[in-house]
């Protein structure tokens, strides 16, 4: 099976009569791998990392008239996914543009782990990154600011914007010290247990999360405080075909299919077929 169709192909096959292994030896010069030939399971690679594997066999022949099934599909893809990933932590030339990029490498120069605050992450990083800086994502510590303001001064008013952006301007501006300073001078003049109650879990948040919120010196240094971006692309290049209605995964082949969906939204696409 090939890119352009089915290709009938005759030849010689040789056998040992004392082992029994055999082999059509053309197959070497011919480039023949296996059933399918490396543009076709290229294309087989294309179409699985964009929808189900049934999908992907119809389209796949609407497309370039190649009939093959939803089963040979996932497993082409599992197996080049597997490849991918090995070829991403192997080959050099897979590494080659972003070791040559200029300006600073933050990951080899001084590791970040940008988290939405949940406990089990900041443990994992002392598991395995303990010298790590950890970052509390910016807009998940103001999404807390401004369920408190909404607690307090109720929602959509003026009075819970203006807290809001002051909120915001005080941990940009000084961390966690600064946020706590506003939550007490707001908490002396509250009598409502249930506001007061918001605000001392807002205090009790971001106090958990003191050493993770040095966001001016982060800004100053040009450097990012939200993991929008990762999640954006966790979320389109790769959630979008993993979350399909009615898929189930194996953990082995989710690795693998994400290996195969990051190489496709890279520029490593043509570099890996290429060596392939």
């Amino acid at each position: 099976m090939t890119s352009s169709g089915e290709v009938c192909l005759s030849r010689v096959y040789f056998r040992c009569v004392v082992c029994g292994d055999g082999g059509f030896a053309a197959d070497g010069r011919l480039g023949i791998h296996g059933r399918y030939s490396v543009e076709a399971e290229r294309l087989v690679c294309l179409a699985a990392a964009s929808w189900s594997y049934d999908v992907s066999s119809d389209r796949l022949e609407e497309f370039c008239g190649l009939e093959i099934g939803d089963t040979a599909i996932r497993e082409i893809s599992q197996r080049r996914g597997a490849a991918m990933n090995a070829w991403q932590n192997s080959d050099p030339e897979a590494c080659r543009e972003f070791r040559e990029s200029e300006g600073e490498v933050e990951f080899t120069s001084n590791i970040t782990v940008l988290a939405d605050g949940a406990k089990w992450i900041w443990e994992e990083q002392l598991n395995h990154l303990p010298a790590a800086e950890g970052m509390l994502d910016i807009f998940h510590a103001l999404e807390h600011v401004a369920e408190s303001a909404r607690a307090v001064f109720g929602e959509g008013t003026a009075e819970a914007k203006q807290w809001l952006d002051a909120g915001r301007t005080a941990v940009l501006a000084e961390g966690e010290p600064g946020l706590q300073h506003q939550i007490t001078e707001t908490m002396k003049q509250l009598r409502s247990p249930k506001k007061r109650a918001s605000l001392a879990s807002l205090s009790a948040y971001v106090a958990n999360h003191s050493h993770h919120m040095h966001y001016a010196a982060r800004l100053a240094e040009g450097r990012s405080i939200g993991s929008g971006q990762i999640e954006g692309a966790c979320k389109n290049l790769i959630g979008r075909r993993l979350k399909q209605t009615g898929a189930r995964w194996k953990v082995r082949r989710v690795n693998r299919m994400a290996g195969l969906c990051s190489i496709m939204y890279s520029d490593l696409w043509k570099t890996y077929w290429n060596a392939a």
